[in-house]
């Protein structure tokens, strides 16, 4: 049988020079133990305890305060029953000719149809008729471009307001089939 070379040890002999007494054995040396580790666990520590901190006032902050599901707004019937009670309001302005309280219940009426970001000024006039678009920029001239000449039909916005109400309310209604039941598509026509 073939036998195995025996591992040499990297001890040096013992009557070699630069060996060490006999009462010191041979090992690894280790690295010295006790307070003399520097700096470096303190700072370790305190990253650690700051890390733990955070975590434990995040989870502290999140209590109580669950995700709410963000408000969905009126239901379409609510803004066309808002928006004719805004109108209401809008014709007895227009009636009194108050350029103020017009001004006031058409931005109001628009919310109510149109959603509350609706403003009177640039991009939202464009989903008004011509018409009323046309007069409410004739109206913000009198009342805040120090034009008092400008000449406002109060009438025309209230006929205007009128019918993109009644409109509006007509879109909104769904149609019924022949059995009475409105479609479950209300893109898909009843024949």
């Amino acid at each position: 049988p073939a036998t195995r070379p025996q591992p040499q040890s990297l001890q040096p002999p013992a009557g070699a020079a630069g060996s060490r007494g006999s009462d010191e054995t041979a090992s690894p040396r280790q690295a010295p133990s006790g307070g003399d580790a520097g700096i470096w666990p303190w700072i370790s520590l305190l990253l650690a305890c700051g890390w733990a901190l955070t975590v434990l006032l995040w989870w502290w902050s999140r209590q109580g305060r669950r995700p709410v599901a963000p408000p969905t707004g009126l239901s379409v019937p609510r803004r066309i029953e808002r928006a004719e009670s805004e109108l209401r309001r809008l014709r007895k302005a227009c009636a009194a000719r108050d350029d103020e309280a017009c001004r006031r219940h058409l931005l109001a009426w628009g919310r109510a149809l149109f959603g509350e970001d609706f403003h009177l000024t640039g991009a939202a006039l464009k989903q008004l008729p011509a018409e009323l678009a046309e007069q409410t920029r004739r109206l913000d001239a009198r009342l805040y471009g120090g034009e008092a000449a400008t000449a406002v039909d109060h009438d025309a916005i209230a006929e205007q307001a009128r019918r993109l109400t009644r409109e509006r309310a007509r879109q909104a209604k769904p149609e019924r089939a022949a059995d009475g039941l409105a479609p479950l598509d209300p893109s898909v026509r009843p024949a």
